[in-house]
Formats: structure tokens, sequence, C-alpha cells
């Protein structure tokens, strides 16, 4: 079994394949001066630092991400889920739940999203 992500047991998912994956956040507030461009730029920063690849100046860094998708999407899960809905527009995904994993997809992906499983 190969290794996938901070040590994680897991199939290799992304053989022949480029993939950054971390996690980054930024503050949450009303009126904190700074566009959601910005603050999302922000969180693409400290997700690269949290995946090993530090950008060490923000403004080395590219303002502008075009949407990508449709991007295919399967996670493992212990039991069958609820639902399967894309955030922050609450839209309801199709999916399917097969040998405890959950197949999905999303059709576009705008600088961030949340894949909510319940």
């Amino acid at each position: 079994m190969e290794r996938v992500g901070r040590g994680r047991p897991g199939p290799d998912l992304v053989a022949g394949r480029t993939a950054i994956a971390g996690i980054g956040q930024t503050v949450y507030g009303k009126n904190l001066g700074r566009t959601e461009l910005e603050l999302a730029c922000d969180a693409i920063v400290a997700a690269c630092a949290d995946a090993g690849f530090p950008v060490p100046d923000r403004y080395n860094f590219t303002d502008y991400l075009p949407a990508v998708g449709p991007v295919k999407v399967s996670l493992k899960v212990e039991a069958r889920p609820k639902s399967v809905l894309w955030m922050p527009e609450g839209r309801p995904l199709k999916w399917a739940w097969r040998d405890g994993r959950l197949e999905t997809e999303i059709p576009s992906l705008e600088v961030h999203g949340i894949l909510l499983v319940e």
C-alpha cells in the first residue's frame, strides 16, 4: 500500500499527474478592509505552505486562478452519506457510494469550494 499526503495510507490516485494538496484559511469577518480575492490568495499561499511548497513572497504569486473542472472526487467514508452538497451554493451533487467510497464530480472549482458530505 502506498502512502499519500501526510503519511496516510491509500492508493496512489495521482500517479503520473501533478498535484498540490494542502489546507489554508484566512480570517473570517465583515469589513476586514480586504477583498475576497486577497483573502482567497492568502488561503492559497497557506495551502501551498501546508503542502510543502512554500511561496516565499505573496507578491510573486499569481492573484488569478482560472476555474477548473469537472473534478472527479473519490473519498473513503465509513457509512453511506445522506447527502453531498457543493458549497457555498448548497448545490446537491449526483453521487454514488460503492465499497466504502463516495464518488462524485464537482462541475467547476473556482479558487475554493467545500464538498459537504452529511
